[in-house]
């Protein structure tokens, strides 16, 4: 028998239209066989297989026969036979068809001998005694919780699941082990179930692991006594450890016949890719098409629940198009769209645009007009400039101010009017115009072990906005009790009006057991007095926080950064005083987005943006103190902004706590800080020292103020 490991370069088939070529041993006719081998040489899912009655040692290869595949439907152009040296595309055969790989070694497949062809056969089918096929070919999750074995959980990846684990969901199951002499009974259909490890991590990562329609949808072919479920799922890669792709050289084992794929055995599997085509259970639901992915991304369409549904595998981008004829888009990165021609947007309402920080436009002709009322608010500053600049009102025209007001011309000022009245009581803006009225939205975040919702937490003049999956779809009531059973939530509710009507349970975010944990802990690395004296004055006050508190906070935060240095850069790429990240500096538009978190990467000046009164490179960053600050200052502007949307600072937090919660946000994200400060995170203790230094500095207040009264007194 040849050595099948270094057939690489197999010869053609034999034409099965000539009988004569072949010989005339063996008996002719149909058999199961079992699959021994995968033929590697030819590459067309060819195999060698045992067939029993022809008897014989089941580990003799000498007994084996090879078998091809035949396709339900395989084919090739003819070619020219009259230009049989040229091997162009338009002269050689182009084949076309469909095709599967054969299964693994050990399942069982029918081979059809043909009359006078002797030992030289086709496999045609797989068949399968196996009691279990739940997998085939959505992975469906189990019927009810009761019918997952604890055991799974407890054995293999299942412990590294728990702590994502909500009893009561059905999560994606596999096959039960029909090995075992106490599944082979009548009621076998119920028998416990092992989750399955890789699809319901897949799950939780996405937000989808507690959406029936989106998520672990019910189609298997034994999931109803008479079923309607169509489809295949591939086979997936080989376990981890079992993976071709983990053999070293791989590539030159190959090359030089080095490789057999027999001495790689496959005992196991992860999920494979899925085309599910299911006509609906008895009771008429779960009627869709969805193709999936092994990785977890999918297109599903289902007729009933009427929508249409695209996501990417972790949940960061996804598009919906609903039974009502909504169009939601949700990703948690950039949105860009280009146009070589116009962009038209029109609606037949309102159309609405809510940017948390800037909203800007740039054309060649700006034209902004309302048929009714054209209203422009600056809530803090309003700035109008222009090289030649009108203003005029067709009817009553008024200017007013509050304040002061001063009008100057470089030139010469002209007033003209029938009337011009001076200090004669007349004058003024009739009424301010009217705010944008604002909503509060359900968000997402991530718990450390799953996604959870939280109510009122996002604010826009929107009042539906996607988030990352779980998002609350239909009754917002509805989903918020539904998480609040699930996820035993402590938060005190409070009754809210959401713009749909329903009254829901706002979760708020009271200090938890965590922050008087951190409170109860001995300080570490407190910042000298002299770094609280030495820190420059941030000029501007920060939320709650006085001038003097900010200041006190920067100070701690940046001793712990970097001992105060403006020209700090560790390993990692957090640079300069404070430290700040990549996508910090992304955020304040220093650094071009996606910019990675490495050393090389925030040393490459093609990463920073640039331009005036911005840093080019890393050196031009490290060397300017003032760019530096005006940083620190916008990403501290943008965690507390995060925070106070999030519940986390109110008008009645104690200025300890907002410095405590902004140092974590600091060092990790301000959503992560949110999850800290609520108690939704594991390991809550990884933030303590974070949150204690930045609690601690408040008390180094008084310092600054006698500094900064010293100073004047000595008229410095």
């Amino acid at each position: 028998m040849a050595n099948q490991g270094k057939a690489f370069g197999s010869f053609k088939q034999s034409d099965w239209a000539k009988p004569e070529l072949g010989d005339i041993d063996g008996q002719p006719g149909i058999y199961v066989g079992e699959i021994k081998q995968i033929v590697s040489g030819s590459r067309d899912g060819s195999v060698r297989v045992y067939i029993p009655v022809f008897g014989g040692d089941p580990d003799d290869q000498n007994g084996w026969l090879q078998v091809s595949y035949a396709s339900p439907f395989l084919g090739s152009t003819t070619g020219y036979n009259d230009f049989l040296q040229s091997n162009s595309y338009e002269i050689a055969k182009q084949s076309y068809g469909f095709f599967m790989t054969p299964p693994d070694p050990g399942n069982q497949v029918l081979c059809c001998f043909p009359p006078g062809r002797g030992s030289v056969g086709i496999w045609f089918a797989c068949i399968s005694n196996n009691l279990s096929k739940y997998m085939i070919p959505a992975a469906a999750p189990s019927t009810n919780w009761e019918n997952i074995d604890p055991y799974s959980l407890q054995t293999g990846s299942g412990p590294a699941l728990q702590p994502a684990i909500v009893p009561g969901t059905p999560y994606p199951v596999g096959d039960f082990n029909d090995l075992n002499p106490a599944t082979a009974k009548s009621d076998w259909i119920k028998n416990l179930r092992p989750i399955n490890p890789q699809a319901t991590i897949q799950l939780v990562l996405s937000g989808l692991d507690k959406d029936p329609t989106r998520g672990a949808i019910t189609s298997s072919v034994q999931r109803d006594p008479v079923n309607s479920v169509y489809g295949f799922n591939t086979p997936g890669r080989p376990l981890p450890s079992q993976d071709t792709k983990n053999v070293p050289n791989l590539k030159q084992r190959i090359e030089t016949g080095q490789f057999n794929p027999n001495d790689y055995k496959v005992t196991g599997r992860v999920p494979g890719h899925s085309l599910v085509m299911d006509d609906g259970d008895i009771f008429g639901q779960n009627n869709l098409v969805r193709l999936k992915t092994a990785a977890g991304h999918q297109v599903l369409m289902n007729d009933s629940e009427g929508f249409i549904y695209i996501s990417n595998a972790t949940g960061t981008a996804w598009v919906e198009l609903t039974k009502q004829g909504d169009v939601l888009i949700y990703n948690s990165r950039d949105l860009s769209i280009r146009s070589e021609g116009n962009i038209q947007l029109h609606s037949d309402r309102d159309v609405m645009i809510n940017a948390e920080r800037y909203l800007k436009l740039n054309a060649g002709a700006v034209q902004i007009e309302g048929s009714q009322l054209t209203s422009v608010v600056g809530v803090q500053s309003l700035q109008l400039f222009g090289g030649q600049t009108s203003i005029r009102g067709r009817a009553r025209t008024s200017l007013s101010s509050g304040g002061s007001m001063a009008i100057t011309s470089a030139g010469g000022m002209l007033l003209n009017g029938s009337t011009i009245g001076l200090n004669s009581g007349g004058g003024g803006v009739d009424a301010s115009p009217n705010l944008i009225p604002k909503y509060l939205n359900p968000d997402t975040l991530f718990g450390g072990s799953q996604w959870v919702v939280r109510t009122n937490s996002l604010q826009s003049i929107c009042y539906r906005v996607p988030t990352h999956e779980p998002y609350i779809r239909g009754s917002v009531a509805a989903a918020i009790e539904q998480q609040q059973q699930q996820i035993e939530d402590s938060f005190q509710p409070a009754n809210v009006t959401t713009i749909s009507g329903d009254t829901v349970a706002a979760i708020n975010l009271p200090p938890s057991a965590t922050v008087e944990f951190a409170s109860s802990q001995d300080l570490a690395n407190p910042a000298p007095t002299s770094a609280f004296i030495e820190q420059p004055d941030p000029v501007t006050n920060m939320g709650n926080l006085s001038n003097d508190e900010y200041r006190a906070y920067l100070a701690q935060t940046a001793y712990n950064s970097s001992g105060g240095d403006y020209t700090a850069v560790n390993n990692f790429g957090f640079a300069g005083r404070y430290q700040l990240s990549t996508e910090a500096l992304q955020s304040v538009g220093y650094l071009k987005p996606g910019t990675e978190q490495t050393l090389e990467a925030i040393s490459n000046p093609n990463n920073w943006v640039g331009g005036p009164g911005q840093p080019t490179s890393l050196e031009d960053f490290l060397q300017n103190q003032e760019l530096q600050d005006s940083a620190m200052n916008s990403y501290t502007t943008n965690n507390y902004n995060v925070l106070q949307t999030a519940g986390v600072i109110t008008a009645s937090t104690a200025k300890d706590q907002i410095a405590g919660i902004l140092s974590v946000s600091h060092y990790s994200t301000p959503e992560i800080a949110a999850q800290w400060y609520s108690g939704t995170i594991p390991n809550p203790e990884q933030f303590t020292e974070f949150y204690q230094q930045g609690s601690y500095s408040q008390t180094q207040v008084p310092i600054i103020i006698s500094s900064d009264q010293s100073k004047i007194q000595l008229g410095a």
